[in-house]
Formats: C-alpha cells, sequence, structure tokens
C-alpha cells in the first residue's frame, strides 16, 4: 500500500475538530511511510496546497441552496470520486472516508470497491434521536451506520463505544483517539502567575453544558474572593450575557472574538485549566473532544466531567487533571475550587503530567507503527 487519500467535506487544514483529527492522523500515516493526501474542502487561511507533508486536493462546495442541495446527497461524493480517478487510485491505495453523509458514504464505498480499492471509515460521532429535527434524517444517517459504513474493509472508531456499537457488525477496528503534536509549538515551561486562568475553548453548541459553565463561574466569583480569570472561544457573549454576574466580577469573564490559529496556540499557552463540563450521554460518551489533547500539549490541566473515554483511560484525578461527576452547577463550581486552591508547586505538578501524558499517549508519533500493522494486516 502506498498512498492514503483522507476524503469527506471537512475544511482542512486548520478548521476546526475535524480537520485536527485529519491532521494528526494524516502525521501519523506520513510517518509510518505512507503518501497521504486529503480531498475535501480547504480553508480559505492557506494557500498551498501541502500542509505538513500532507497533499491537498481542493473541492469547491457548490453555491445556491438547488446546487447545495445536489451537494450533500451526491455531488460531493461525485467530486472526490473525480479526484480519486484523475489520480488513477488503485488497489495498492486505500482510502478513509470521513463523512456524516450517508449517501456520500455509500457512492464513494462503493466506487473503491469496484475499483478494488481499500475502503475505511472514520467515525467520531454517534447522534441519537432526539439530536434531529426530521425523522427522516435520522433514518438515513442511521442507515448509513447500520448498513453503509459496516460495508467497508474497516473502522477507525474514536472511542471504545463506538467500536462496540460496531462490534456487532463483523467488521475489522482500530480505536483511534484524537492525537496530538507536541512538538509543533515550541514548548515553554508554564509560568504559574498570580492570576488562576480557566479556559473554556468550545461553541457549546451541543455537547457541552454551557449553561450550567458559566452558572457556575458567576457563582464562583460572586461568592469567592480568589484571583480567577475565565476566557470564552467560539462563544458569543449576548448567549449568555442573562447569566453574567454583574458589577466589576463581570471583567473577570473574557470573550474572545474569533482568533487566528497562532493567536490562539499563544492564548491557550498563556492558561491554566481548561474547563469541560459534559452530561452523561449517548453522543457524549462516543466522542473525544479535542481540545483535551491539544491543551495538554501546552500544559493545560483539564478540569473536566467523567464521561468518555478521556476520562476512563488517559485524565487521572489530581495527577494530570481535576475529575468530577455530574455537569450541574454545584459539581463544576466544587472542580473550580479545586483548581483555585492548588498552589503553584501543585499547578506545576498537574501540568507537567499533562504534558506527559499526552507526549506518552496520544503524540500521533506513539501511533505510526499501530496503524501500519492494522491497515497491512489481513484479517
Amino acid at each position: 500500500m502506498k498512498r492514503v487519500y483522507i476524503v469527506g467535506n471537512f475544511k482542512y487544514p486548520r478548521s476546526g475538530a475535524t480537520s485536527n483529527y485529519v491532521q494528526y492522523l494524516g502525521c501519523a500515516l506520513v510517518k509510518a511511510g505512507y503518501d497521504v493526501n486529503v480531498i475535501s474542502l480547504k480553508n480559505d487561511e492557506f494557500d498551498d496546497n501541502e500542509y505538513k507533508n500532507i497533499k491537498i486536493y481542493e473541492i469547491v462546495k457548490s453555491e445556491g441552496k438547488v446546487l447545495g442541495y445536489w451537494d450533500f446527497y451526491t455531488g460531493m461524493a461525485n467530486k472526490i470520486i473525480s479526484v480519486l480517478k484523475k489520480e488513477m487510485a488503485c488497489s495498492d491505495d486505500c482510502v478513509m472516508i470521513y463523512s456524516v453523509r450517508p449517501y456520500a458514504v455509500k457512492k464513494i464505498t462503493d466506487y473503491c470497491h469496484k475499483n478494488g480499492i481499500k475502503v475505511g471509515n472514520i467515525v467520531t460521532e454517534m447522534f441519537a434521536r432526539d439530536n434531529f429535527d426530521s425523522i427522516f434524517d435520522y433514518m438515513n444517517y442511521k442507515k448509513m451506520n447500520n448498513d453503509y459504513i459496516p460495508q467497508g474493509d474497516f473502522v477507525l472508531p474514536i472511542s471504545t463505544w463506538l467500536r462496540d456499537y460496531f462490534d456487532k457488525f463483523k467488521v475489522k477496528q482500530l480505536v483511534l483517539p484524537i492525537m496530538a503534536d507536541v512538538e509543533e509549538y515550541e514548548n515553554i515551561e508554564k509560568k504559574h502567575g498570580e492570576t488562576i486562568r480557566f479556559i473554556f475553548p468550545g461553541n457549546g453548541v451541543v455537547k457541552d453544558s454551557l449553561e450550567e459553565m458559566v452558572n457556575a463561574i458567576s457563582h464562583f466569583l460572586t461568592n469567592y474572593d480568589i484571583n480567577a480569570e475565565f476566557h470564552f472561544c467560539g462563544i458569543n457573549e449576548k448567549n449568555v450575557e442573562h447569566l453574567l454576574p454583574s458589577g466589576d466580577i463581570k471583567n473577570k469573564i473574557i470573550f474572545h472574538d474569533w482568533l487566528k490559529y497562532d493567536q490562539l496556540i499563544q492564548l491557550y499557552m498563556d492558561m491554566d485549566f481548561l474547563l469541560l463540563a459534559r452530561s452523561d450521554c449517548q453522543m457524549c460518551r462516543a466522542n473525544f473532544p479535542s481540545k483535551v489533547p491539544e491543551l495538554m500539549s501546552y500544559g493545560v490541566v483539564p478540569v473536566a466531567s467523567i464521561v468518555g473515554d478521556y476520562t476512563k483511560y488517559y485524565l487521572k484525578d489530581n495527577v494530570n487533571s481535576i475529575l468530577f461527576y455530574g455537569c450541574e452547577k454545584e459539581s463544576i463550581e466544587k472542580a473550580i475550587v479545586r483548581a483555585c486552591k492548588l498552589d503553584g508547586d501543585g499547578r506545576r505538578r498537574l501540568s507537567k503530567e499533562a504534558l506527559k501524558m499526552v507526549k506518552t499517549k496520544l503524540d500521533y508519533r506513539n501511533w505510526d507503527v499501530v496503524l501500519r500493522d492494522f491497515l497491512e494486516s489481513k484479517n
């Protein structure tokens, strides 16, 4: 096997959790000796057609309602297949589909089987019925998971929950969590100042318990005389304004506008803790939040609710993180207090252990041999 094509309808590179997953997977595959290519939408912040030794084949999203509808159901798959044809993808190659579009998964899988190309799926989510407005959309999504994805040669689930789900289809699997690159930016030893800084870097739309976190922060700032700041990236302040405290205390909650990636990394490096509260539901059990290893790469310590593989296999309470049960305001506030009561030495200890865990377990350099053995094995 020589070439690997990672295909989908995500923006690449550096446009969110999906593109980061693809980047670290791609880097691991490059290290394993593969020629790695991404066929997808392109982040217009980047001009080059190569990033981190991964070639980028841009497909363009159709504009307008009718063409957009066509794109969703079959157009995007046709564009990806067109590139595979042009590149003369063959039986020596491998295609990895990263998409939640049922018909795209089916069409690309069928094309690969017809041409003897090894094909598999990257799965990082499992939405429930209540995540869909339409029963029609849900049934199509379910058909993709139960029929189309198992028709591939393999599945790369992001979690053991997803692995257990696909086990019943007897498809070859490798659990592949979101990885990181601890050497991407210079790792300067973190200086823990008098102000304790927390960050929530998500959009708070689906998985994250945003309202409970803001309520906990507001109550904490109102009742504790501790020098702490809380930073939000990806959240519109107007959406949570009614939950914020009044007076000068409000100035300790900082909302950041859109930042370029280098600016975002600099912000991460200035933080002490990552605050992440999620409910114990199917969607959160199935997922593995990309920001956990990404921020731990800069020595940022997670303060996280216990749910999913990351808190079961990678985070250890009072070793490299602060963990708590539930996502209620009271539980979140108690965890914030625990974090703030650590002295400088305590914060440094957890920070070093956070970085150590990512370096030894989730950095992509730990996964190249594992991936090569998985892809090359006949079983």
